[in-house]
């Protein structure tokens, strides 16, 4: 049956004040972390990625290292001289081997078509939606155009799967467009490296 006197509401208020003064500051520190650790990431990515010439060496390990990156299933497509995307590179278990992709149609379609960013965190609720991935949980998707000299080289496709998969976030496609736009240099020198 205590009642409390307005200094003590003030009182408590000064306590709540800085108490989430220091969660921000704990979020904030944890964010900038987070960020280091994906700089150090991709720059130990990049000098990996710039060693190796072999161009299906290259593809398989740039899928690796992406999907590791956003913990997520991958695929690298590359364009066809029939204006198809066709998948060179995979991870394991994912179901990517062999698949064509016209332009325009699913997520990595419109990505290439666009030369855009797409992420789709609905994925089984999306236009975008192919049945082959809703059936096998497919939740969260994002894909980005590798492109080098304003010269489509194909798509990198990431997805999440299962009802508890998390969203890919801003940060992420950021994370994945800085990342493409390294694959697809390496991808271009490996391919003058054969050429020459």
């Amino acid at each position: 049956g205590r009642v409390f006197t307005q200094a003590e509401a003030g009182l408590l208020q000064a306590f709540a004040d800085q108490a989430a003064l220091a969660l921000e500051n704990a979020r904030l520190f944890s964010l900038e972390a987070a960020r280091h650790q994906q700089l150090a990431t991709l720059a130990e990515i990049e000098r990996e990625l710039a060693a190796e010439l072999d161009e299906a060496r290259l593809l398989t390990l740039i899928v690796d290292r992406a999907a590791r990156l956003f913990a997520a299933h991958g695929a690298i497509y590359a364009l066809e001289e029939d204006r198809t995307l066709r998948s060179r590179a995979w991870t394991e278990q994912s179901g990517f081997a062999g698949l064509t992709v016209p332009l325009g149609q699913g997520v990595a379609g419109t990505s290439a078509e666009l030369r855009r960013s797409v992420v789709v965190n609905d994925y089984p609720n999306s236009l975008l939606a192919q049945d082959r991935w809703v059936e096998v949980g497919v939740r969260r998707v994002m894909a980005c155009p590798l492109t080098t000299q304003d010269r489509l080289l194909g798509v990198i496709l990431m997805n999440r799967r299962g009802a508890g998969a998390a969203p890919f976030t801003d940060d992420e496609l950021a994370v994945l467009e800085s990342f493409a736009g390294r694959a697809a240099i390496a991808v271009e020198n490996a391919r003058l490296y054969r050429e020459a």
